[in-house]
């Protein structure tokens, strides 16, 4: 039949089509305390794994920090957001979502929303 990078009579259908799921998770989140509080973990194989998604933060003081991981390793750059802003990203090869916000406290908690739509292929 050939090898997948040869073209066969016009038809490229020799290969085995990637088969890629997606799944949309949101959460409304409340942090009360300056302690980092994982929003998302995944048990997908994080060679595969790539997500698009947003944050806001609604209300509160300080800062939010959102660091994405990989284990205990920070990947990449800090989201930092300021009460009343929101942040998209593209992320890929990572484990979980981690939030800190340093001036949480149970009277001014930090309130917010985290949606993230990971991909991933089926074996």
């Amino acid at each position: 039949m050939g090898n997948c990078n040869e073209q066969v009579g016009g038809n490229f259908t020799c290969c085995e089509p990637d088969v890629y799921v997606q799944d949309k998770v949101c959460n409304d989140f409340t942090i009360i305390a300056a302690t980092p509080v994982v929003v998302y973990i995944t048990n997908v194989n994080t060679n595969e794994l790539f997500a698009t998604g947003s944050i806001t933060f609604s209300s509160g003081t300080g800062v939010l920090l959102v660091n994405f991981l990989l284990g205990t390793t920070i990947l990449g750059p800090t989201l930092t957001l300021t009460p009343g802003s929101s942040a998209s990203f593209t992320v890929t090869n990572f484990s979980a979502v981690q939030l800190t916000a340093a001036g949480a406290t149970a009277l001014t908690p930090v309130i917010g929303e985290f949606c993230i739509t990971p991909r991933y292929e089926l074996n």
